[in-house]
């Protein structure tokens, strides 16, 4: 290779190294590679956490729970609390009709309106509606 087209691919490399910081220093700087949320990760299952947030008499409140196949009697609806160990307590939150227990696993059912309550409750990892009941 010639002396002149090594000094061609010198520009040229000088040139990409110079767009690239100029790039960085108009942007503040490398972009940050971890994502931070401020956002809590979701403890409750969306078609729960939609149930919650419903406004309405308890027959509409029970319409919903039917149309997302959701158990509901009378306000409460029947819930799998997963805790995040076998040996953590149930949550103390009003209104709480435990069915079963199988290690970090409670069957209960809970007060539509009590379910973030229970949601953000200590050792309470997941709230999800049962796929089969669990039993005694």
């Amino acid at each position: 290779m010639s002396s002149k087209y090594k000094f061609i691919y010198l520009l040229i490399g000088v040139a990409l190294l110079s767009c690239i910081l100029a790039s960085l220093i108009a942007t503040g700087g490398l972009p940050s590679m971890t994502l931070q949320s401020s956002k809590q990760p979701e403890r409750l299952e969306s078609r729960l956490r939609e149930l919650a947030d419903a406004q309405g008499s308890a027959d509409e409140v029970a319409g919903i729970a039917e149309r997302y196949g959701v158990r509901c009697v009378d306000g409460r609806v029947r819930v799998i609390i997963e805790l995040d160990a076998a040996d953590s307590p149930i949550p103390d939150v009003e209104g709480i009709q435990v069915e079963a227990r199988r290690g970090s696993l409670v069957q209960a059912w809970v007060p539509v309106e009590k379910l973030h309550e229970l949601a953000q409750a200590p050792h309470v990892k997941y709230i999800r509606a049962p796929g089969e009941a669990l039993a005694e």
